[in-house]
């Protein structure tokens, strides 16, 4: 009995210590829980001061701004994709699933405007950078995809690019979009076109990357000058560095890798699947890039959250990935329904910190799906299928 009383209030001192340690270099870092319902299914994306998020698991769509308690309400919400939206500032972008038609919501002013002569094409995901939101669409009348960009910065939204394949190209997977270098990157899979979108010369320059695995279509991130993407060689993905001004292309130094990446300001983030070591379960340990340089591994040796066991998670392991636009801080978290290693993990460049949150045990917060922009870190918490919003402030 006395051995059991002992392990006990061990126990509770190890989590009241982690709690302090937690709160000691979580800083101004402070997490808020809105205890909004979000789909666990749900995409979740956020701009200067709101939060858009999924109700459903293929449509509807709320958003909140900072303060509040419950959603606001979005005209023909229910319409709306619940996984494919984008937020560019003050305005939502969204994709009717009925009528395969471009909306945009504006926050401020209440209003929703169509974007006109732009349909979706399929499953490809919206990119936004800025004001500017890239897509792949369609050309009903010729019966192609086509690529597009929308500028959301007016009263009412403006194509600002809308154009088939070059020549020799039969269908475009996806688009990336990066607004501060004016690139638009478009890939077929086997190559991948620079369009300098801001120019007003909108022609393709095109690069040949079958020699370096196809592109596919997992996303594929834009940060200035350089895209990533993975290529598949002998069955295993690695990350790929794009330079999309001379065409190089160049694998980083860890590798194989899992298929989550983001990139901004310079910082290049992915997960590492070398060998068993690199995964636990469906979580894999973070790899960061910046400024071009060698990809360093976060947290090389196994760090147990409850101190003992993989089962309640490891430090610098995660399955999502989002990197903040100035490229300082990497946020990761689990995916979709949460889980007991499901941990809200922030890296600034020297170790991962972890965020207390005294109502889980190990007292640290379980989150999936973290998406981030310049001022605000959105996530979901709860437990299992059981998802609720929640956010902190950056500044």
């Amino acid at each position: 009995m006395k051995i059991l009383v002992f392990y006990f209030v061990f126990l509770c001192l190890a989590t009241l210590t982690s709690i302090q340690q937690a709160s000691a270099q979580g800083g101004a870092l402070n997490v808020v829980k809105t205890g909004i319902t979000v789909h666990h299914r749900g995409k979740i994306a956020v701009g200067d001061s709101i939060i858009a998020f999924g109700t459903g698991i293929n449509t509807g769509v709320d958003y909140i701004r900072i303060g509040d308690k419950q959603g606001r309400g979005i005209p023909g919400g229910d319409q709306f994709s619940a996984t494919n939206f984008v937020v560019a500032g003050e305005k939502i972008v969204l994709i009717n699933t009925r009528e395969f038609t471009f909306h945009v919501f504006d926050t401020k002013t209440g209003t929703m405007s169509e974007v006109p002569g732009l349909k979706n094409r399929g499953n490809s995901p919206l990119k936004v950078s800025g004001n500017y939101v890239a897509a792949v669409t369609m050309d009903e009348t010729r019966n192609r995809n086509t690529f597009s960009v929308i500028d959301v910065g007016g009263a009412e939204p403006n194509v600002a690019v809308n154009q088939p394949p070059w020549s020799g190209a039969i269908r475009i997977d996806q688009v990336a979009i990066d607004a501060p270098s004016g690139n638009l990157v478009v890939s077929t899979g086997d190559q991948i076109a620079r369009v300098l979108f801001k120019t007003g010369d909108t022609e393709p320059i095109v690069h040949q990357i079958r020699e370096h695995g196809n592109a596919g279509t997992k996303a594929i991130p834009v940060s200035g000058d350089m895209a990533y993407y993975f290529s598949a060689e002998s069955g295993q993905k690695n990350l790929m560095e794009f330079n999309l001004v001379n065409g190089s292309v160049r694998k980083l130094g860890v590798n194989p890798a899992t298929s989550a990446v983001g990139a901004a300001g310079g910082t290049v983030a992915y997960f590492a699947k070398r060998d068993a070591k690199d995964r636990s379960s469906t979580h894999a340990r973070l790899a960061v890039a910046r400024k071009g340089g060698a990809p360093t591994i976060a947290v090389a040796a196994d760090r147990f959250v409850d101190g003992r066991t993989r089962n309640n998670g490891l430090h610098g392991f995660g399955n999502t990935v989002a990197v903040t636009p100035d490229g300082r801080r990497v946020f990761v978290s689990g995916k979709d329904a949460v889980g007991r290693t499901d941990r809200l993990q922030v890296y600034e460049g020297t170790t991962m910190r972890l965020f207390p949150d005294p109502s889980v045990n190990p007292a640290f917060l379980q989150a999936t799906d973290v998406a981030v922009s310049a001022t605000l870190a959105a996530f979901k918490t709860g437990a299992d299928a059981n998802t609720t919003l929640g956010y902190i402030r950056l500044r």
